[in-house]
């Protein structure tokens, strides 16, 4: 399977990753920028009969540099193009 992330996406940590991570980094933002192209993990080691295998992220959060985010715990921010918006009210003159 291909990597759903590529270095410069903007992602959210989703409701696993917030589950993961948010006991041991309490006062990290949950929206980050990949920064670098996504890269094979394996778990417990790739040497024993039994291991997983997913793709892992480096990701800035704020100014904090997190390490090999599973892909299963972030999702892509989809921005939507502005013109595409309706207008929610207009501003009085």
């Amino acid at each position: 399977m291909n990597p759903s992330h590529k270095k410069g996406d903007l992602v959210e940590l989703n409701k696993f990753g917030t589950t993961m991570l948010m006991p041991s980094h309490s006062k990290l933002v949950k929206i980050g920028i990949v920064i670098c192209d996504a890269y094979d993990i394996f778990y417990p080691d790739k040497d024993t009969e039994d291991y997983v295998e997913y793709w892992g992220y480096d990701i800035l959060f704020g100014d904090q540099l997190i390490t090999m985010i599973p892909e299963d715990f972030i999702s892509k921010v989809i921005i939507e193009n502005e013109k595409d918006n309706k207008k929610v009210e207009d501003i009085p003159d």
